[in-house]
């Protein structure tokens, strides 16, 4: 993927997901400008980095995963030059990563073919960052080898030390005990499966837990959907379908108004969806650089920067802008108040 030239596997996935944003894209309406008063760049990686995921800590320093390599860095907004935390060995990248108690992140590593959209099945281990000292301390939580394609994670009980795990192949949430490393899988749908027609076998992706529910995204069936818990795990209510018509990467929920900003990564946008469903686009567009393949987000967590959206970008490497541009992975800011929607 650091070539300027893309390999055949890279051309023959990109063909098919134009196929996709022919019918995706269509559904949701742009805005005319883009929006581009309310964005920032502030750390370019060089040309081939893919920028993966992102976690915010209280002083408001932002955690990066990158998939191209085994990289975990730390960029402060305030002075964006990222420095590298950790390099994780036995592994082609990283994946999820989230806050599972005060300054201690757990981080996916994983065997990652990026030109396939691809994954080694049994490669994924999740690891503990402990950065409450001056040097980070790592350690390994678990190896899940019946794990397809380890993707997205949500921290889902501090007190029992549980997170969620979306496997985008297999089409299941994990959970995961952090403390004890034990493992099952919690929940299953069809709405988590990848498309069956689709060449890309990435079914869930993104996912979120809150007031109750499991949120996620399921990239190739396009759709932003929940369900409803209790506290074991069990599914209490329908698997509904909130949005549909983009294929959802990564996304953010905001705690004061419950709505979510999705990362549509092949579409180059992020998408704004309402508690009552209504999706729109707030940010990019399908053939420009703007946002060129957004991957994740969070929102800062400081006064001065709690309506930012932190948003992490693989450089349109997916689905090239127009066919053929692509650039380094990003760190971008977009600022919510500056919003012309």
């Amino acid at each position: 993927m650091k070539s300027l030239h893309p390999s055949p596997h890279c051309l023959r996935m990109h063909f098919y997901i134009f196929l996709f944003l022919n019918l995706a894209s269509a559904a949701i309406p742009v805005p005319r400008n883009h929006n581009a008063q309310a964005i920032s760049t502030l750390y370019e990686f060089p040309k081939g980095a893919w920028v993966e995921n992102i976690a915010v800590r209280s002083n408001g320093q932002l955690l990066i995963t990158r998939t191209d390599v085994p990289e975990l860095y730390l960029i402060d907004p305030l002075h964006p030059s990222p420095s590298l935390v950790h390099q994780f060995t036995s592994a082609t990248g990283l994946l999820g990563i989230a806050e599972v108690a005060h300054d201690i992140f757990a981080v996916i590593a994983g065997k990652i073919d990026l030109a396939t959209a691809s994954a080694v099945p049994g490669s994924f281990v999740i690891w503990k960052v402990d950065m409450r000292s001056a040097k980070a301390a790592v350690s390994k939580i678990a190896e899940i080898p019946e794990a397809l394609f380890l993707n997205g994670m949500t921290l889902f009980n501090a007190k029992t030390s549980t997170v969620l795990i979306a496997d985008s192949k297999k089409g299941v949430i994990w959970r995961l005990d952090v403390q004890t490393g034990a493992y099952s899988i919690a929940l299953a749908d069809t709405t988590m499966k990848p498309a069956a027609n689709s060449p890309i076998q990435i079914g869930i992706n993104g996912i979120k837990f809150r007031g109750g529910f499991v949120y996620y995204t399921s990239s190739t069936k396009n759709l932003f959907c929940r369900v409803a818990v209790d506290a074991a795990l069990i599914a209490v209510g329908p698997f509904e379908t909130i949005a549909s018509g983009f294929f959802g990467d990564d996304f953010v929920l905001r705690q004061s108004d419950g709505m979510a900003y999705i990362e549509s990564n092949i579409e180059n946008t992020i998408i704004q969806v309402t508690p009552a469903g209504m999706a729109s686009v707030v940010a990019g567009n399908l053939n420009s650089s703007l946002v060129a393949g957004p991957t994740a987000a969070l929102l800062g967590r400081t006064k001065l920067d709690c309506n930012i959206l932190y948003i992490t970008t693989c450089g349109a490497q997916a689905a090239p802008v127009n066919g053929t541009y692509t650039e380094g992975g990003k760190i971008i800011a977009l600022d919510l108040n500056k919003l012309d929607t």
